[in-house]
């Protein structure tokens, strides 16, 4: 059963393999075990973070060890490898996740940045699942990146970060993995690291910057079609009127989600995900969501407890489709809302729910990237 995570918890990370000497495409992923196989096995005691450490008592042992390398799935000549990693964290189940890597093959001396890619659900699905088809807009938006010299990270999770493998005890504090994987990506990096998500993927970033200390790591946030977990009490109060989050949803409907045209206003969760909400707290809080259900969820959502609100030294963009008729972006403008630091937000044209897929919204992240992925 769902049990407290404490409201601000960061993880300390660092990769047992020396950093490199420069920060080349090969350099840094010899450095994560990438190209070699190597073990990459995170000390956990070691401070990568500028040295910061926790409180006494706040300390979970947190590691990433690479396992091997896994089948790519795809062809093309900037698609460098693929790497299973076993992510550990938080006092949970470890988790396997795996990444692939793209970088320009031509490209030598220090890349632009380190950017890391995430989609939506549970997140075990790849941001590029196809090649060459002008129609998908995520495989010509990779290849515009590591063109403009970024090396560019996908991660899908072999058994999801939350949901089932959230060991019931609520979505937060699965969401230390993301904390823990991106930290080891950047291990040795003297180029920023910056990070995209869409739905899902967006919500691990959001819960990394207000409970994890995410913003330590990385300098650009981009979070495409959500996040949809930013009140995770509203999304299950559907049976819940007198709570009023229905007409706050159809305002913000109203303001941007101006080209679903008659379809119906989407304020809650519904169908398969549900249950899935369930599988990470035990029991059926949000199926069946009572009182004493909406208060945990309410704690659990990524505005809850004490949320750091205020990241001095990352940026924070939001990409919302005009065409995403799902309750997931409104879900996610209170935490927009809440943001007290540097932070951006494009309404986009033709777009739907997965960002990315359209070229209008892969533009507007090409071009968040290009202006914010750098050190302050």
């Amino acid at each position: 059963m769902y049990r407290h995570c404490p409201a601000f918890l960061v993880l300390v990370l660092a990769c047992s393999t020396a950093p490199p000497t420069d920060d080349s495409p090969d350099a840094h992923a010899k450095a994560t075990g990438a190209l070699d196989g190597g073990s990459g096995t995170a000390d956990a005691n070691a401070p990568t973070d500028g040295g910061f450490t926790l409180d006494a008592g706040q300390q979970e042992s947190a590691g990433v060890e690479a396992l091997g390398p896994c089948q790519a799935g795809l062809e093309d000549n900037h698609l460098l490898g693929c790497e299973r990693y076993r992510v550990t964290c938080g006092g949970l189940s470890p988790q396997v996740v795996k990444v692939r890597r793209w970088a320009d093959p031509q490209r030598e001396g220090p890349s632009q940045g380190h950017i890391v890619f995430g989609m939506g659900g549970t997140g075990e699905g790849w941001t590029v699942t196809r090649t060459n088809d002008p129609a998908h807009g995520e495989h010509q938006l990779v290849r515009r990146l590591t063109r403009a010299g970024f090396v560019v990270y996908e991660r899908a999770w072999e058994e999801g970060w939350w949901g089932r493998s959230s060991d019931e005890q609520g979505i937060a504090a699965a969401a230390c993995r993301y904390r823990t994987l991106v930290a080891h990506l950047a291990q040795g990096s003297e180029s920023p690291t910056c990070v995209f998500g869409n739905s899902g993927g967006s919500t691990e970033i959001a819960y990394g910057l207000t409970r994890h200390g995410l913003d330590r790591i990385i300098r650009l946030a981009i979070l495409g079609g959500g996040p949809p977990m930013g009140r995770i009490d509203y999304g299950c109060s559907a049976d819940r009127p007198e709570l009023g989050w229905s007409s706050q949803c159809a305002t913000y409907w109203g303001e941007t989600q101006t080209e679903c045209g008659r379809r119906p206003v989407k304020c809650f969760y519904e169908g398969r995900i549900v249950s899935v909400f369930d599988q990470s707290y035990g029991g059926a809080p949000c199926s069946q969501a009572n009182d004493d259900d909406l208060q945990l969820l309410e704690a659990d959502s990524v505005l809850g407890g004490a949320p750091v609100l205020d990241y001095p030294d990352t940026h924070v963009h939001f990409v919302v489709g005009r065409q995403d008729c799902t309750e997931a972006p409104i879900l996610g403008i209170p935490y927009f809302n809440g943001i007290t630091s540097s932070k951006s937000r494009d309404l986009v044209t033709q777009t739907p729910h997965r960002t990315i897929e359209s070229s209008q919204g892969a533009q507007a992240v090409f071009d968040a990237f290009v202006t914010h992925c750098q050190d302050p």
